[in-house]
């Protein structure tokens, strides 16, 4: 939350020993998430979400982008095209349906809830908390990467407050952010760093 506040007021920061937020993995994953819901179309964002689906090996996905490639058309179209005219088979076509069919199922909410409801509503229905386990290296590290999701969803409230209720916005400005990806603009700019990363440093 400090690091984009400050980069909302255009103050060059970096994070000290670690990697930007925008960065993270659970991060991107919701992102990818809520993009893949505002915007279709978006091939990266459902790329990721794929494979994140059991059943959905990257030799599918490369068959998913051949098929796009050569009808020219999105990943999304690609994907049903493959479960309309059975390309894929068996786990992967099953996990494939089911998850154009879950994120069919949330789009007309984005209507209906706030940005970070919209993102509660994803990580249930893509049941993220198991997800999150599976890759976190015990506990603590689990409840840090959910924290992360946290402090996600409270940045999307105060978009919300200060630029209204537009998701596609939210995508933007968070796109931009991860371009930009904390890296100071000029020499000086502020040095974050955690307690736990400042412990046993000392720094004039």
């Amino acid at each position: 939350i400090v690091e984009a506040s400050l980069k909302k007021m255009d103050i060059p920061c970096r994070k000290m020993g670690e990697r930007s937020f925008y960065d993270l993995r659970e991060v991107r994953d919701m992102m990818a998430l809520i993009t893949a819901i505002a915007l279709p179309e978006n091939s990266p964002a459902l790329e990721r979400i794929f494979k994140l689906a059991p059943g959905i090996t990257a030799r599918s996905i490369d068959l998913l982008e051949d098929i796009a490639e050569q009808n020219e058309v999105s990943l999304y179209r690609a994907a049903e095209l493959a479960i309309e005219h059975q390309y894929l088979q068996g786990e992967a076509s099953k996990s494939l349906q089911e998850v154009l069919t879950r994120l069919d199922q949330l789009r007309p909410r984005m209507e209906q809830l706030c940005i970070s409801d919209l993102m509660r509503a994803a990580a249930k229905e893509f049941d993220t908390l198991s997800h999150l386990q599976k890759i976190s290296r015990g506990p603590s590290d689990y409840e840090k990467r959910l924290g992360h999701l946290k402090d996600l969803a409270q940045m999307a409230d105060q978009f919300e407050l200060s630029s209204g209720p537009s998701l596609t916005n939210f995508i933007n400005e968070m796109a931009i952010a991860a371009i930009q990806g904390g890296s100071p603009k000029e020499k000086g700019g502020i040095r974050l760093i955690t307690l736990h990363g400042a412990k046993g440093l000392e720094f004039r």
